[in-house]
């Protein structure tokens, strides 16, 4: 790859990633910098990078280890640089990575904007399915369920997005419990109280213990169009994909397609790659939490009337949320 180093882990105290990242991702999609510098530091997050022989970066993505799974926050392509499908490249040698660095790992998950959100229009419609056919071609599978992103500002609605999920490999079969996983990433990731009201929209649709197992909530592989295009957020020279938007948060969500970069965004079946933003939604603050610090309310004494699995997992989150605070 004429000296290219794909994926190196970093520590962040580079200053090109901060500046794709304030580029390719909206304020209102980003968490603050010196966030992210405070979660690099305690290595609560991982960032790696892919550059050229000079030295110029290319790509880089964010990643959230978490119970039993990892989590896709963010990844962005820089568009300027002359595309070879450095995308896909990067998140196949990531998701090595992934796979070599621990073995409870039961997937990578991510997020991406919606395709079944009904109006859109059919430039954004094709953009999405460019996201979603990128993962695919990486063994992503869907959940067949509603899934929504929230906001990173306060007050913003919730937007229709998609989970997706990727075997790494590692053997690790144990089937998993879709609820845990959403909640952990609705705690952890968006730092959402657990009483959040899409949170439990989304968890109320599994009302049994097998509903929730992955095996039975993943959708069928459904052939997207083929339009090969270099996603540029992070995904592949093919396609879009969960950062292939070229800045928003938007891989994964549904508003943005920045034309900046996100692999697979808006992208045309060009052979640059379009810079598109990540959709995967990065962690919010939530008023109840301290910045860059994964933390819940405490009980409430009243809950709005939700199915006994769904509270289960809730207070379940939440007993292990103090624990780990604790520790």
């Amino acid at each position: 790859m004429d000296g290219t180093i794909l994926c190196q882990p970093s520590s962040g105290q580079e200053n090109d990633w901060q500046i794709l990242y304030e580029s390719a991702f909206p304020q209102d999609e980003r968490t603050p910098i010196e966030e992210l510098r405070k979660l690099l530091a305690a290595g609560t997050i991982l960032l790696h990078r892919t550059v050229n022989k000079s030295g110029e970066l290319l790509c880089f993505s964010i990643v959230y280890p978490m119970s039993g799974f990892d989590f896709l926050s963010y990844i962005a392509t820089d568009t300027t640089k002359r595309s070879s499908g450095f995308g896909s490249k990067h998140m196949k040698r990531l998701i090595e990575i992934l796979k070599e660095r621990r073995s409870d790992s039961s997937g990578l998950f991510l997020e991406i904007e919606s395709t079944k959100e009904p109006g859109l229009d059919a430039d954004t419609l094709k953009a999405r399915q460019r996201r979603l056919a990128f993962y695919q071609r990486l063994g992503a599978k869907r959940l067949c369920k509603d899934y929504f992103m929230l906001s990173y500002t306060p007050n913003g609605a919730p937007r229709p997005g998609e989970l997706l999920w990727i075997d790494i490999g590692n053997g690790h079969k144990v089937d998993v419990r879709v609820p845990e996983v959403i909640s952990e990433i609705f705690l952890r990731g968006y730092f959402a109280p657990v009483t959040d009201p899409t949170l439990l929209k989304v968890l109320a649709q599994f009302p049994t213990a097998e509903s929730g197992l992955l095996s039975n909530a993943t959708c069928p592989v459904e052939s997207q169009p083929s339009t090969p295009t270099t996603p540029t957020d992070g995904k592949t020279t093919d396609t879009p994909k969960n950062g292939e938007q070229t800045g928003s948060t938007s891989t994964a969500n549904p508003s943005k397609d920045n034309s900046g970069q996100v692999e697979g965004s808006s992208a045309s079946p060009s052979e640059s790659e379009p810079a598109k933003k990540d959709e995967m939604r990065t962690p919010q603050f939530g008023k109840d939490c301290n910045r860059g610090f994964w933390c819940c309310p405490k009980k409430p004494s009243k809950r709005k009337a939700g199915n006994a699995v769904a509270e289960a997992l809730l207070l379940e989150a939440q007993e292990n949320s103090v624990d780990r605070k604790k520790d």
